[in-house]
């Protein structure tokens, strides 16, 4: 007898056993969550730990915007990222490996939705327990589906008619959240294998959806071509995918990627340099870039279309220039477009033999009038000491019906040559040139702040603060003028103008952009660091 209950007492032991192994161990394989994930889903990211920098990514503008972008409202977003009790449960959730994405059509509606799948290896099975004994207010069950029992939670603040949905299998939780619950039960059918998912149909892993910085806790991918609104016969945009490898509630820092062949983008040995450009424009652009000749030469054709792309490249080549610049100037320097004000595009390129440019513009021009029978000529302008030559339209076309301070112009100033959108910025510029202040506030230029390690075939740099100014008065002249031409019908595009007005507020803060492109001739990487890190 005594046998027999060392025996029995024997099996309840291993019994016991195994069922804690089972209840609080399973392998760690955290790539499983992209068998959750829907095959159309069209964003994903991925978090390491993302309970560590919750607050930080929810309440970053950067993030928020392109949460907006999609739909998200930024107040939620706020939210989220301080409420206590959504705190607790995402230090439970997140702490491991977490999936997000968002998918177009699923469930019994067909609606879009977020979905979530995170890694919490035995504590799944806990959390699954206490759900069916211990239910917390708010928590409703539902019968199970393929053997698994999922819940719908109300979650205060979320708006009408949206629901949270979760379910536990095989090591971790997954979600949903839209305005139909059933879209939880096509995660569990991806999960079974019944409907395809990333790893299913696509073969996905985790290293598909990094940029360049695989030990950065953050990535994410995004397919362009099917999230962005296209004209008909216009080529898809690529997929692109990202590494975050910093944030800050006021600071973002990683890497963008595509697969957009750019071999002269490659890193060279010598940085690019604003050279007299630093005296010429100081501290005045809201938007300023460089590139490398050779890296803007094969979108010229697409910008300008082939007869500009053809004329330019040749002035190009003749001065040997080996980089262009852009800025777009707002304020006293800024454009006007039929007396509404908007910013004006200031282009250049260094040129040696500056007094050959003009010669060889209204050759240009000449040419072109000849090809297209546009009927454009130069009028010489004296500003100081320099010309300026306005490009005037003698023939019925958008040049003739422009105001003379509206007109296109071009110059020479300090070994550049320069084309403007307007006349009246490009002799605003000029003019400033010759003053003190263009040399005492050379040293101001912010724009520059990257330049030194811009070895690449672009570099780029915003104030978006400045930018904001500028484009909400643009956005509200817009917007009034579509009101009173049909106040029914603008209405949808009045509300879309907000929500960039919104987009531009909550960037603003952030003070200012670098951005710095590469390529290794199939890739091509966009490095970017925005706001001011605190560390």
């Amino acid at each position: 007898m005594l046998k027999f209950r060392r025996k029995t007492l024997l099996l309840v032991a291993a019994a016991t056993i195994m069922f804690m192994v089972w209840l609080l161990y399973v392998p760690y394989r955290p790539e499983r969550l992209l068998r959750v994930i829907p095959a159309n889903a069209q964003l994903l990211t991925i978090h390491q730990n993302l309970a560590t920098r919750w607050p930080a990514m929810l309440q970053n503008p950067v993030l928020q915007s392109l949460a907006m972008s999609v739909g998200v409202d930024a107040f939620a977003l706020r939210t989220l990222a301080t409420d206590a009790e959504t705190l607790r449960w995402v230090q439970r959730l997140a702490a491991h490996d977490t999936a997000l994405a968002y998918i177009p059509h699923i469930g019994a509606s067909g609606r879009p939705a977020w979905v979530l799948a995170s890694w919490l290896g035995g504590d799944s099975q806990k959390l699954r327990l206490q759900l069916l004994w211990f239910p917390p207010p708010g928590f409703t069950r539902h019968a199970p589906h393929n053997g698994v029992p999922y819940w719908t939670v109300n979650v205060p603040g979320l708006k009408p008619g949206v629901q949270l949905a979760l379910a536990f299998v095989e090591g971790m939780v997954i979600a949903t959240l839209g305005d139909d619950s059933s879209a939880i039960l096509e995660l569990l059918d991806s999960s079974d294998g019944i409907l395809p998912s990333l790893a299913s149909a696509r073969g996905a892993k985790f290293s598909d959806y990094q940029c360049l910085a695989p030990s950065a806790p953050d990535h994410g991918w995004v397919d362009t071509g099917a999230l962005v609104q296209r004209k008909p016969n216009t080529p898809v945009p690529p997929p692109l995918t990202m590494s975050l490898t910093a944030v800050e509630p006021h600071y973002a820092e990683g890497n963008l990627c595509g697969p957009l062949p750019l071999p002269a983008a490659k890193t060279s040995a010598k940085p690019m340099e604003a050279g007299d450009l630093v005296k010429l424009t100081g501290n005045l652009p809201m938007v300023a870039a460089l590139i490398r000749t050779e890296t803007a030469l094969p979108s010229l054709e697409t910008i300008l279309g082939p007869a500009w792309k053809d004329e330019l490249n040749a002035a190009l080549q003749l001065q040997h220039a080996d980089r262009i610049a852009l800025f777009l100037m707002g304020g006293d320097y800024g454009g006007r477009l039929y007396g509404f004000r908007i910013p004006a595009l200031i282009a250049g390129f260094p040129v040696r033999a500056g007094e050959a440019m003009p010669g060889l513009l209204h050759g240009v021009l000449d040419r072109l009038n000849t090809q297209r029978g546009w009927g454009l000529i130069p009028r010489e302008i004296k500003i100081g000491n320099h010309t300026l030559y306005a490009v005037e339209g003698t023939r019925q076309n958008a040049f003739s019906l422009l105001p003379p301070e509206e007109l296109p112009a071009y110059t020479v100033c300090d070994n550049w040559f320069l084309v403007a959108s307007s006349l009246r910025a490009l002799t605003a510029l000029v003019a400033r040139y010759d003053r003190p202040e263009a040399a005492e506030q050379a040293g101001t230029a912010r724009w520059t702040d990257g330049l030194d390690i811009a070895r690449g075939g672009a570099y780029g740099w915003v104030d978006f603060a400045r930018a904001r100014d500028e484009l909400r008065l643009i956005i509200a002249g817009y917007s009034l003028k579509l009101m009173l031409d049909d106040p029914r019908k603008a209405a949808g595009q009045r509300q879309q103008l907000n929500t960039y007005k919104a987009w531009l507020d909550a960037l603003a803060p952030l003070g200012q952009a670098k951005l710095w492109l590469t390529s290794d001739g199939q890739l091509s990487a966009l490095r970017f660091e925005i706001g001011k890190s605190s560390k």
